[in-house]
């Protein structure tokens, strides 16, 4: 009987200059034949979807190599290749290069990180087991303006369509700020109601945003013709009840807890952000909503300005060199909030 483990020494996450280490246990109970043991690391950013019309289907795609490389650990001999009974245990060592995306999973796209091993045997199924690896990056916020602490957006409508009500002013404040998994977010909602009609609902909802690239030759570069998917999922909704009479002002308070959702990221093939909306119901049939919106950062681990210091291997010079050896990076996110598991990814 064989089993074969993948063991991390760290199994929480990692982030872009972080090594990743560990082992591969494999326990054979008899001496077995094999012609290797190999290990893969890979973690690719991958859009697919297709076309459908009367006359052609046509698929578009693309895929993005961060990590990918294969080692072979063992390898049998013609003299001998018989991998003796035992336990065998096989270090592994790489950097998560500076570049990757966080894991990701969507309709049209997804980004995976995994390690698996195989080991190969003559006239027989190979023996293979996968585990999957989380990567979190810290979110990019120099392409956003953060020089006041609060932002605020205000809708001013006539409600009503054939007959109008009057003037509703909403204006909603939040802080201005990235926001962390599982972190509150505070609303601040103002209603200057000047029409004959009462206010009578909010509802507040976190829009994810997902854009997709891809090519029918599943390359960016070249004359193949491109093309773009979008895909928005409401990822939490919040309704509350109120009462602003009409010629009458009314304030109101909200929280809402940011969900466990994929960061805030930017690539050339998948592309994620986020979008609250804040929404004002009026006591009329038609023209009756307003509307205020603002772009959210959403990260799964804080930003901060402290560096850490990328982890140093303990292996010993008399074990195997890591696959991939890049130069340190440092990066500035320190672990808080736990991002969502693999699985937990995949069912969002």
């Amino acid at each position: 009987m064989e089993s074969i483990d993948i063991v991390f020494d760290n199994p929480k996450y990692y982030k872009p200059g972080d090594q990743v280490s560990g082992n591969v246990i494999l326990i054979t109970s008899a001496d077995i034949k094999a012609h290797h043991l190999k290990i893969r690391i890979h973690g690719v950013a991958k859009t697919n979807w297709t076309k459908y019309s009367k006359n052609d289907n046509v698929t578009y795609g693309a895929i993005m190599d961060y990590i990918k490389m294969d080692t072979i650990v063992w390898s049998g001999d013609n003299q001998n290749n018989k991998l003796p009974a035992g336990p065998h245990v096989f270090p592994f060592l790489f950097r998560i290069p500076a570049n990757a995306l966080p894991n990701y999973e969507g309709r049209y796209g997804h980004v995976r990180y995994k390690i698996s091993v195989e080991l190969a045997r003559p006239l027989k199924f190979s023996i293979k087991k996968t585990a999957n690896f989380r990567v979190v990056p810290n979110v990019d916020i120099s392409r956003f303006s953060l020089s006041s602490t609060k932002v605020s957006r205000r809708d001013v409508k006539d409600i009503g369509a054939f007959f109008k009500n009057g003037l509703v002013t909403l204006t909603v404040t939040i802080p201005n700020k990235p926001y962390i998994v599982g972190e509150n977010l505070p609303i601040t909602i103002n209603i200057d109601n000047a029409s004959t009609k009462p206010a009578n609902c909010v509802r507040v909802e976190l829009h994810q945003h997902s854009h997709f690239t891809g090519s029918t030759s599943w390359k960016l570069s070249g004359s193949n013709e491109l093309c773009q998917k979008n895909e928005m999922d409401t990822v939490l909704e919040k309704r509350k009840k109120i009462e602003v009479l009409p010629k009458s002002r009314g304030f109101e308070e909200l929280r809402i807890k940011i969900p466990r959702v994929s960061q805030t990221f930017q690539s050339s093939i998948i592309t994620v952000h986020y979008f609250l909306s804040v929404m004002l119901g009026t006591d009329t049939l038609l023209n009756n909503t307003l509307h205020c919106e603002f772009p959210i950062i959403i990260s799964t681990v804080p930003i901060t300005s402290t560096p850490v210091t990328p982890l140093r291997s303990a292996r010993s010079a008399s074990q195997p060199p890591p696959y991939s050896v890049l130069p340190p990076i440092l990066s500035n996110v320190e672990s808080y909030y736990h991002p969502p598991t693999y699985e937990e990814a995949l069912i969002a």
